[in-house]
């Protein structure tokens, strides 16, 4: 039997490919489970997913790094 490229890739890769989609599934399930109020009240409920925020804030860094507001030089409304 003849190894292809494709099932090299598959053989070599396949923790990635399974662990990958499982992570994020994980991360969008417990985002879920925390609006169940029988199993998280309001008052233990975590606002903020960190594994969802973080991402926006380092792409928000790098982009206001590249593109630079003018927010200090504007004159603030009364």
């Amino acid at each position: 039997m003849d190894n292809t490229p494709k099932q090299s890739f598959f053989k070599r890769n396949l923790v990635a490919i399974v662990m990958i989609p499982f992570v994020i599934c994980a991360h969008i399930g417990w985002q879920r489970m925390q609006y169940v109020e029988e199993l998280v009240p309001a008052h233990e409920r975590k606002i903020v997913n960190v594994a969802v925020e973080a991402p926006k804030k380092v792409i928000g860094r790098v982009l206001h790094t590249i593109f630079p507001s003018d927010e200090t030089e504007k004159p603030e409304k009364k």
